[in-house]
């Protein structure tokens, strides 16, 4: 389970790990649906991934429990803590993406 309950701390981390200052544009629904489907996203998954937005406008997605730690007995990993591990290991990867995926293998 990756969360963090600080407003604005995915884009201090954007900021912090590209070594620069990032800022945060609020874009509406449609012109965010647009700009996915303008990128090549299939409608549907379009629409699913819009959707998030408004769900966490209206508090759906803001639930803090302790599901993670009750079903795996281990605490939830803070999003910063995955994106730099996430980070270093791609550094080191033969595949040259900071996106580590063990079952793949560059030939």
């Amino acid at each position: 389970m990756l969360a963090s309950n600080r407003p604005g701390s995915c884009v201090s981390l954007a900021g912090e790990l590209g070594g620069r200052g990032v800022e945060l544009v609020d874009v509406d629904d449609e012109a965010f649906l647009a700009g996915l489907l303008q990128a090549g996203l299939p409608e549907e998954v379009a629409a699913l991934v819009t959707s998030f937005g408004a769900a966490t406008r209206e508090g759906h997605l803001a639930n803090v429990t302790s599901a993670v730690a009750d079903l795996t007995g281990r605490r939830p990993t803070a999003l910063s803590d995955v994106v730099r591990s996430t980070l270093k290991v791609g550094a080191g990867s033969q595949m040259g993406s900071p996106i580590y995926r063990p079952e793949v293998r560059a030939r």
